[in-house]
């Protein structure tokens, strides 16, 4: 009885880890590319897993009982703690994206739906061409971006359709324009908080064309569609390590988004029409008539699921959950250039601002090493296309506690005004001829 039990105990964890390794495997791109992801997804869970077999059909019972017991207990407190967490994880979505939002107060039936993008808005409205895309909100449309504690964190949208002050696009040179997704926007941060605001109190004027969801692709369509008009002296593309490479990959799959990489693309006009602002409260009335946005549907387009099986929230507290492994996509610094060129056309620059993801410092374990890849490409890719990068990750880490300037998904207050600081430096020394 003895032997089966410990044969068993020491099968069940050796299963799971079998799993990992499966999926691995069968995902190289994502998950065995690269060295640090190979050895993290596929060498080591599989060398587990010979370990744990060997154990189960030749260790003496006694041993074999011991050791599985051991790696059951340790499996089955991982994935108590991750249930924990992934609760956790639900609630703070659900406050950036759940129907407790819309219990604030009327929806504005032109808005943006917490929890919804331009390149949703587009696919919705079935948008074939970048002439005809909506790049931006509607303009005087009021902004629900998420729930923070009592408190409904929203904007009225600028005379473009952005999270600005009333004459912030009016100013006839303005000194910076901010380009990036919700971290621009300033999801969950209140007005003055956000990083554009934070921005503002050292530069003075500024614009900012954030809005979530957004990648590099697209930011060159909304530069290409708004930069000329406003022509500020700086562009800043703000590159999230988390999600924009592979927002990237997903937007070059998109035709009418391609077409900012043609020789001379039709960027569009810069004011939504009567014809546009029509589609746009047509599929914001499809989405609110859908229903509002419930657990369910946060589980579902989280991966809560699939994240829970691989154990993500727990092995990110443990330093051990790596990235996926960033493919080479060439586009990326083309994109840069087109963006050096545009700005060039009215005597502008154009810059990238770093922002490393939460995840890097977060665990017992040093992980930095695993997000590097994607940063060197980052860096290559501006070296190659002569765009200057301000790199906020050697800053982050030399603060005492790094993962205290973010906050829930996004950027704490302080990290907004620590970002603000960085960038503004950076800009000076470029200025000055004394950053790379």
């Amino acid at each position: 009885m003895e032997r089966l039990v410990g044969t068993v105990l020491c099968l069940i964890p050796a299963l799971y880890l079998g799993g990992v390794t499966a999926f691995a495997s069968a995902n190289p791109r994502d998950f065995a590319s690269a060295l640090p992801q190979f050895i993290r997804y596929v060498a080591i869970p599989a060398l587990l897993v010979a370990a744990l077999l060997f154990t189960a059909l030749r260790a003496r019972p006694g041993r074999r009982l011991q050791i599985g017991s051991t790696a059951c207990a340790l499996l089955f407190a991982f994935f108590l703690c991750e249930l924990v967490l992934e609760a956790r994880y639900i609630q703070i979505i659900r406050a950036m994206v759940g129907s407790e939002i819309r219990r604030s107060g009327p929806s504005d039936p032109l808005a943006l739906p917490p929890g919804r993008t331009l390149k949703q808005l587009n696919t919705g409205m079935g948008t074939k061409r970048l002439s005809e895309a909506v790049l931006s909100g509607v303009p005087g449309s009021q902004v629900a971006l998420c729930r923070a504690g009592d408190k409904l964190v929203k904007y009225r949208a600028d005379r473009f359709g952005f999270r600005n002050p009333p004459d912030a696009a009016a100013h006839p040179a303005p000194k910076v324009m901010l380009l990036g997704d919700s971290f621009v926007e300033g999801i969950c941060l209140p007005d003055g908080q956000d990083l554009a605001g934070r921005v503002r109190v050292r530069e003075g004027a500024v614009v900012s064309l954030g809005t979530r969801g957004a990648g590099p692709l697209l930011e060159l369509a909304m530069l290409g569609r708004f930069g000329p008009v406003v022509r500020p002296d700086w562009t800043v593309i703000i590159f999230y390590e988390g999600n924009d490479w592979e927002n990237l990959a997903t937007e070059l799959n998109k035709p009418w988004l391609t077409e900012a990489l043609q020789p001379k693309p039709d960027f569009g006009p810069t004011t939504v029409g009567p014809e546009a602002i029509a589609r746009v409260r047509a599929q914001i009335a499809r989405w609110e008539n859908a229903g509002p946005v419930e657990t369910i549907d946060v589980i579902q387009r989280g991966n809560v699921p699939r994240n829970f099986l691989a154990l993500h929230q727990t092995w990110s507290r443990l330093g051990l959950a790596y990235p996926k492994s960033a493919n080479a996509i060439p586009q990326f610094a083309e994109i840069l250039e087109r963006g050096r060129a545009l700005t060039s056309r009215w005597g502008g620059r154009i810059a990238i601002l770093y922002l490393p993801q939460s995840t890097r410092f977060m665990g017992l374990l040093p992980n930095g090493f695993a997000y590097d890849p994607m940063r060197s490409k980052v860096l290559e890719a501006a070296q190659h296309a002569k765009v200057p990068v301000i790199d906020l990750t050697p800053h982050f880490e030399a603060h005492p506690t790094p993962i205290a300037l973010y906050g829930e998904n996004h950027l704490a207050p302080a990290g907004a005004d620590m970002v603000a600081k960085v960038l503004s430096a950076g800009l000076r020394n470029i200025r000055k001829g004394t950053a790379p």
